[in-house]
Formats: structure tokens, sequence, C-alpha cells
């Protein structure tokens, strides 16, 4: 990159202040209903959820990435980053499911689902469709920057 560029103009403000207002509105909408939203508890989750991803998802699609990066034609390589992307934000995200939490005892509705096979469907599915991706970045010249 060529140096770090201060955000500016009027779109960058007005979606700034829509942001912080969602924020806001999440944050008193979460305590204004408190019995029924658990505020520790989300809060919790908000800030493994948090942790998981600097501690274990991007250090993990770094370490990846470097070691495809001796493998993969630089052509290729922006698809696949991608596809390591989302795959290990569904991951993460499905994690809690496919181990079961967040199920109520007594009641089947609650994780009414075959999780481990769901993830397994999309994960599956990602990879195609990264293959396919990688395929034509790699046949196409043109569909793809070499900008590595």
């Amino acid at each position: 990159m060529s140096g770090h560029h201060a955000p500016k103009g009027k779109a960058f403000w007005l979606c700034l202040v829509a942001g912080w207002g969602v924020i806001v509105f999440g944050i008193l909408g979460v305590l204004a209903d408190a019995d029924r939203t658990d505020p520790t508890n989300l809060a919790a989750w908000f800030v493994g959820s948090a942790l998981a991803h600097d501690l274990l998802l991007a250090p993990l699609v770094f370490v990846f990435a470097r070691w495809l990066k001796r493998i993969v034609p630089d052509r290729v390589r922006p698809v696949i980053h991608g596809g390591l992307i989302v795959a290990g934000s569904v991951t993460m995200a499905a994690l809690p499911l496919v181990l079961g939490r967040g199920g109520a005892p007594g009641n089947a509705s609650a994780l009414p689902r075959n999780y481990p096979a769901g993830l397994v469907f999309v994960l599956g599915t990602v990879a195609v469709a990264t293959g396919l991706l990688a395929w034509r970045a790699e046949t196409n010249p043109g569909s793809s920057s070499d900008s590595d």
C-alpha cells in the first residue's frame, strides 16, 4: 500500500453516525429487555467471538495463506484466500450448533437440525465454488489481477 489515508467525505461520516446509531439502539434494546436478553451472556459471547477471531481464525488463515503462497499461482491466490475466510467464518459461526450448545433439555425443537452434516454441506459448497473460481482465474488470465 502507498500509505494510510484518513477517512473523508460525507458518505463516510453519514455511515459512521448511522452505524453508531444502530449500535446504541441495539445496546439499549438489550438492556431494556434484560430479563429476556441476558446481557451478561451476550457480552461474554461478543467478547468471546472477538477473541476467537483474533486469536484463532485470523492467525490460522494467515499461516495457511503463507503456506499456500508457496504452492498456489499468484492469479489464484486471492480466490483461495477468500474461500478460506468464508470457510473459517462459517465454521466459527456454526461451531456452537455443531457442538450442541444452545439446546434446551426436553425441547427437541431448540436444535432441530443435523448441524454437523449442514456444516459439511456448506463447507463443501464453499470448496466447490472456490475451486470453480480458482479454475476460472487460472484459465482466464484477464479475470483476476496479479497484484501480490
